[in-house]
């Protein structure tokens, strides 16, 4: 876990199963329930600047709650058909723009590319997904057009893209949403109907269920301590 905490901090520049976890933590187990009568308030906090599917509205301010440093920033979830769950990055004629950039996150509405859709997943779930995609946004608003070019290419790599999932990862955990991370994960390796491509490129470039749940352990013990 060391290397990968020293992966996050390269990629960023800053210094049991899930049910199980959940039942130790109840109180990070997010519920539509839970935010459903805070509609209101959350977009008015947080849904400055943003363009949001309907059908996805309560999820994404709920895990945009978690980043108050996206308040005000231009971004807009989108359905569109892809290979993964979900994809973020800066609208293309914006890249050069640093001051006026826009991003996107694309939400996956094919099947076939991944073997579900996001309507599959728990309320939990889709706001940890939605955790990491906003990870990646927090990162690119730190980015020049120059470094993103810079990303964009080394993602072709598979260390480089390695490291940067990871990092991602642990940005999501940074911001909150360990748990809700390590419930999505947990769906996809141990209970989704995955195609063989997805379930690849997951276990190939992400943080698994056991090394979440046991940063997330680390971190909650190192709490306790105190």
């Amino acid at each position: 876990m060391r290397n990968l905490v020293c992966v996050y901090m390269i990629i960023t520049g800053w210094i049991g199963t899930a049910a199980d976890s959940f039942a130790q933590y109840d109180s990070v187990y997010y519920t539509r329930e839970i935010f459903e009568n805070r509609i209101d308030d959350l977009r008015a906090a947080h849904g400055w600047g943003k363009l949001i599917d309907p059908e996805y509205e309560l999820p994404v301010l709920v895990a945009l709650s978690h980043y108050p440093e996206l308040n005000g920033i231009p971004i807009e979830f989108i359905q569109a058909p892809l290979g993964s769950t979900m994809m973020a990055q800066p609208r293309t004629k914006t890249i050069f723009d640093g001051r006026n950039r826009t991003y996107i996150v694309f939400i996956n509405n094919d099947s076939a590319g991944t073997g579900f859709l996001p309507g599959d997943l728990s309320f939990n779930q889709l706001v940890g997904v939605l955790g990491h995609e906003l990870g990646h946004v927090s990162y690119y608003t730190g980015r020049t057009a120059l470094n993103l070019i810079v990303d964009g290419i080394g993602y072709y790599s598979k260390n480089y893209r390695r490291d940067f999932e990871v990092g991602t990862d642990m940005i999501t955990v940074d911001h909150g949403l360990g748990w809700q991370l390590l419930d999505f994960t947990d769906f996809l390796m141990n209970r989704a109907s995955l195609s063989t491509a997805y379930e690849k490129k997951k276990k190939t470039y992400y943080l698994t269920d056991q090394d979440l749940r046991n940063e997330l352990r680390k971190r909650q013990q190192g709490k306790e301590s105190l």
